[in-house]
């Protein structure tokens, strides 16, 4: 799904990409929903706003061309 470009030390993606899939663990959406539902006082306004910020967190990763593996 990714192959290094020596030029600039990431790694550029390749045409396997396009079959993958975004995963979004349902456990951990729901723990920061909590958490962030403690804080707001509305756990339902909390979960909305976590879906929303993973979701597009996720959506931004998939829209990048290259990816950094150093610090993994």
């Amino acid at each position: 799904m990714f192959e290094f470009n020596s030029e600039t030390g990431e790694y550029n993606k390749t045409a396997a990409f396009d079959d993958s899939y975004i995963l979004i663990s349902g456990t951990d959406l729901e723990m920061n929903a909590a958490i962030l539902g403690g804080i707001m006082g509305d756990k339902q306004k909390a979960l909305d706003v976590w879906m929303i910020r993973m979701g597009g967190e996720e959506a931004a990763h998939s829209l990048q061309d290259y990816a950094d593996f150093a610090d993994c």
